[in-house]
């Protein structure tokens, strides 16, 4: 089974804008999409057949640890069915 794992995240601070673009005459709305600061984690699994169940979101830093942690207790244990 070949498998395609990649580690991604957002920090909800770069997702604020500064400025703004809207028509003449108009102020442009402010949004915030992200209310609270930090830093969130994912560890999704794609094979050929499609997404696997076994992603994990979590607040914090990927390390070696987490990592094996994650290949151990979820992706391992869906592969070679």
């Amino acid at each position: 089974m070949l498998v395609f794992v990649d580690e991604s995240g957002a920090e909800s601070s770069v997702g604020i804008r500064k400025t703004a673009f809207s028509r003449k005459g108009v102020r442009p709305a402010k949004h915030h999409v992200l209310e609270e600061e930090g830093r969130v984690n994912i560890l999704p699994a794609i094979a050929l057949d499609g997404a696997l169940d076994c992603c994990w979101v979590y607040e914090q830093a990927t390390n070696r640890e987490l990592f094996e942690r994650w290949l151990e207790e979820s992706l391992l244990p869906k592969c070679n069915r």
